[in-house]
């Protein structure tokens, strides 16, 4: 496991130093995003971290409240909700996952249509993209209506 931790920790090492040199900030943002999983894969490659704090951090950045952390670790009497995939999330927090990502998607979708319409020489690319963004406001009523099916159980 100290091999797979070595590893690990220098590719976060890496991508530290890529994030440094990156002008854009989204890059930059991604890219410390990715430094910081590999950072976590090392302390739990190294023993050092417990898995199931793991999870919520690489899914949205932040923790659920302690009644939820237990929903999404543990089915049905499995050892601390570990099976032989790793970890198990449970329905709730996989909904509510499905609900932000949806809304990010809408969000940057939105965004990149507002800016392709404001110039006339992208205007198929416009429609396509509003296309795109029916379809992801689809997703996220549908995300929202299971979210809402999972609170009522």
């Amino acid at each position: 496991m100290a091999r797979y931790a070595d590893h690990y920790r220098l590719q976060a090492e890496e991508y530290e130093r890529q994030a440094a040199r990156a002008r854009l900030p989204e890059l930059r943002a991604s890219l410390l995003r990715i430094a910081a999983s590999h950072a976590r894969l090392a302390q739990l490659a190294a023993g050092r971290e417990a898995p199931r704090q793991w999870l919520f951090d690489v899914t949205d950045g932040t923790k659920p409240p302690a009644d939820e952390q237990e929903d999404a670790t543990s089915i049905g009497g499995t050892e601390k909700g570990l099976m032989k995939g790793g970890l198990i999330e449970g329905s709730l927090a996989q909904a509510r996952r499905h609900v932000t990502a949806a809304e990010r998607m809408v969000a940057k979708q939105g965004a990149l249509v507002a800016r392709l319409s404001e110039d006339p020489r992208y205007a198929v690319l416009a429609a396509e993209a509003r296309e795109v963004l029916g379809t992801l406001k689809q997703t996220l009523a549908l995300s929202r209506d299971h979210l809402e099916i999972e609170l009522s159980k």
